[in-house]
């Protein structure tokens, strides 16, 4: 997750393939957005689907965020980080172009949830995770409550 993820050359069957299975992991794992990163693939690609059917998934290769406004805090998690809910502050609206899952170039201006969980997995991209964007003395405390978490887990 640390690392920044390639971009992508084609829409191979094997590209294609990994979308799809980022899709279904994203929806088994109850999750709204999946970086390529959080499932061992070092591409650039996220997927995340923000509706109430999950019907509706969007498709990133090769995102970049051209414009960001505003600024709210909201509280975010992840499913690299089970369990860990942080206030995070990012920008309102952002503009993003990226190719859809048929290498076709779009953009898109996304606002409230749409915008925070495409920023979050764009940053996954980046080889940041949420815990980055805290305070060092706050993001120490989380690393010890992770810590603490897989330990129980075991």
């Amino acid at each position: 997750l640390k690392r920044k993820t390639v971009p992508v050359h084609g829409l191979t069957s094997e590209i294609k393939k990994l979308i799809s299975d980022m899709i279904e992991t994203m929806y088994a794992n109850g999750g709204v957005g999946l970086a390529s990163n959080q499932v061992g693939k070092n591409l650039s690609i996220a997927v995340c689907d923000i509706s109430q059917n999950k019907k509706s998934p969007m498709v990133f290769i090769n995102p970049v965020i051209t414009e960001k406004n505003g600024e709210s805090v909201e509280e975010e998690g992840c499913l690299s980080f089970p369990n860990i809910l942080l206030e995070l502050k990012r920008p309102d609206s952002i503009k993003v172009k990226a190719l859809n899952n048929k290498g076709k170039p779009f953009a898109i201006e996304a606002e409230g949830i749409l915008s925070r969980v495409i920023q979050h997995e764009l940053e996954h991209l980046q080889g940041k995770v949420f815990i980055d964007n805290l305070p060092v003395i706050k993001r120490l405390m989380v690393c010890r409550e992770i810590k603490q978490n897989t330990k129980k887990a075991r």
